[in-house]
């Protein structure tokens, strides 16, 4: 198979000549790069004037590599060498801190070059043999790489004296060209005489340690976040909705548990494992307020689509307590897949959101969106607390619904609570917003609950976490549930034992999240840098990664969740739900994977 393997990539890559741009500021050190790559040692040089070009092979790849001088008066010209780029490097001196706000704007400035913009950009952080040189993280942040979320790019610490971090640079560079064009999974199964499809069309990544076949998974396991896949994101037409005649039967229904499936991906998730240090997993703890508000800063409102689907899903809880109503399985339901946002298109690969955004948004198909579930209500006031709310997603789509709802409703970044309260819809008749850390108890959840401007509101009778569990860390998981129904708890008491037509008072604490072999979990081990790039993975021995901006994502089974239930003393059912959302435009299918609870809490 290796043979196979390797006779196929030759094959497909091993004639073209790519031409890579390398650029940066005078004295970074773009040319001692260039030779150190080409000849394997140190050439003292002068200063580039105009250009310098040598060709170089790597990995089967042919490169042209053009070094261009970065001089004041040489920079204007940058734009005239980009033409037919297939990728840019831009070296940076790490110890010159004085010039790296000039650096900044000289790479975003080429980076906007219509002529790149499907070009990978690879930052080298030069010099990092030099005692006090910036870190490759400060250059990340110092540089706004984040800002780049429409194209593929990475960053690197180097040194052209030693030819540290060389190595690991070209080979990202290597899969990201090399990654172009083909898909990953079915050049696999071609090597394997599984498939007798051409390794064409969607780009996808390269995990370090080959995995297994994925074509039973019937999983798109691309990270790629090119900018050829964001042009996609402006299509607003209806080719990724549901309902191709070329869809497999049911594949957007609730899928039953396949073994084989489940051993493939077992497989796949022993691939590509490192963990990140406890330095980074306590620094991204730490800061967790302050990236939510920084994705919240870049994204706004714009992120994720209104989910009018909580209806549907949880019936008439999701607004106040069905009186002597059983804790019962969420209501079936089918869902499709909408056309990408422009927003929220896939960003660096691993950014799942925007894939939930799109799964359950809207109005699924053959589905009205306002939901049967457990019927109406008693048309009465009904009082809900929604944990983690985001910017209103879910929110506003409840109060339309229902005209006499009112929501109590929290979030840990202070920007999407500034987003909610300047939304149009918002009635602070109706809606108390505020800002709250659910893993602290300082000031007490409680203390927020009684305002004047909430003076005569009833109680509360449901609590909604929805895809907030996955973003705290996994250690306090227990504790954060356990005060959502310590709090529950209290407020039913304050209605008594008993309603008004003598059935039992109950309340319920519904859930949906992230489950154990979701596509985002996939990606963590299959993106194209899993092999090298900075750890994703948080815990060896949970399911807990931090995306590309910082924010935490973990993956929930029935089982870890039914035994948080039990450890908290409440009881209901718990549901795993594996759908097929299948793209029409790029003939994939994608496993979407779910976990939903609702749970019966008694005063």
């Amino acid at each position: 198979m290796g043979v196979a393997f390797s006779s196929l990539w030759s094959g497909l890559f091993g004639s073209k000549e790519l031409k890579i741009c390398i650029l940066g500021l005078d004295n970074a050190g773009k040319t001692t790069l260039m030779y150190k790559m080409t000849l394997g040692s140190v050439v003292s040089t002068a200063p580039t004037v105009g250009s310098n070009t040598e060709t170089f092979e790597y990995k089967n790849l042919k490169f042209m590599l053009w070094d261009v001088g970065g001089q004041t008066s040489l920079r204007t010209s940058w734009s005239s060498y980009l033409t037919a780029t297939d990728a840019v490097i831009f070296v940076l001196d790490s110890n010159d801190r004085a010039r790296v706000d000039l650096a900044k704007h000289e790479l975003h400035r080429i980076a906007d070059d219509e002529s790149i913009a499907n070009a990978p950009i690879l930052v080298w952080a030069n010099k990092q043999d030099i005692k006090g040189s910036l870190s490759p993280a400060e250059i990340s942040q110092a540089l706004a790489l984040t800002a780049f979320r429409d194209r593929t790019w990475q960053i690197f610490g180097c040194s052209a004296l030693t030819g540290k971090g060389l190595t690991e640079g070209l080979d990202w560079l290597a899969h990201t060209l090399g990654a172009k064009g083909f898909s990953y999974e079915a050049l696999i199964s071609s090597a394997l005489g599984e498939s007798d499809t051409p390794a064409t069309s969607t780009s996808t990544g390269t995990p370090s340690a080959e995995p297994p076949s994925l074509a039973a998974l019937s999983l798109d396991a691309s990270s790629s976040n090119t900018a050829a896949d964001a042009a996609g994101s402006n299509d607003k037409t209806n080719e990724d909705k549901a309902g191709s005649a070329d869809e497999p039967p049911k594949a957007h229904e609730r899928q039953a548990y396949d073994a084989e499936v489940e051993a493939q991906l077992s497989a796949v998730l022993a691939t590509n494992r490192r963990t990140a240090t406890p330095f980074v997993v306590d620094k991204t703890t730490r800061e967790a307020s302050r990236n939510w508000d920084r994705f919240y800063k870049l994204h706004a409102d714009r992120f994720f689509k209104d989910r009018h689907w909580t209806s549907r899903e949880f019936g008439s809880q999701i607004g106040g307590s069905s009186a002597g109503d059983p804790a019962s399985p969420p209501a079936s339901a089918t869902a499709s897949t909408a056309s990408t946002t422009a927003a929220g298109a896939k960003r660096g690969g691993e950014d799942d959101r925007e894939e939930e955004a799109r799964f359950v948004a809207g109005r699924e198909a053959g589905e009205s969106g306002d939901g049967d579930g457990d019927g109406d209500g008693d048309g009465e006031e009904k009082v809900l607390l929604e944990v983690g709310c985001g910017v209103g997603n879910m929110l506003f789509p409840l109060l339309e619904a229902d005209p006499k709802l009112k929501v109590h409703c929290c979030d840990f970044s202070q920007r999407a609570i500034e987003i909610v309260k300047a939304h149009p819809n918002y009635d602070a008749a109706r809606v108390n917003a505020f800002v709250y850390d659910l893993t602290s108890s300082d000031p007490p959840l409680s203390s927020f609950l009684s305002t004047p401007q909430t003076a005569g509101w009833k109680p509360i009778t449901t609590i909604s976490m929805i895809f907030v569990l996955s973003a705290i860390p996994p250690q306090l998981h227990a504790s954060t549930l356990a005060s959502m129904v310590t709090l529950l708890r209290h407020q039913l008491s304050l209605l008594g034992p008993t309603l008004p037509d003598g059935t039992p008072t109950r309340g319920h604490l519904i859930l949906r999240d992230y489950a154990h072999g979701d596509l985002s979990q996939v990606r963590y081990h299959t993106k194209k840098d899993a092999g090298w790039a900075e750890p994703s993975l948080l815990d060896a021995q949970r399911p807990w990664y931090k995306r590309g901006d910082n924010t935490f994502n973990y993956f929930f089974t029935r089982d870890e969740l039914d035994a948080l239930a039990r450890q908290v003393g409440i009881t209901g059912e718990v549901e795993s739900i594996y759908r097929t959302a299948v793209n029409r435009k790029r003939a994939e299918g994608r496993q979407r994977r779910f976990v939903q609870a609702k749970w019966t809490v008694e005063p």
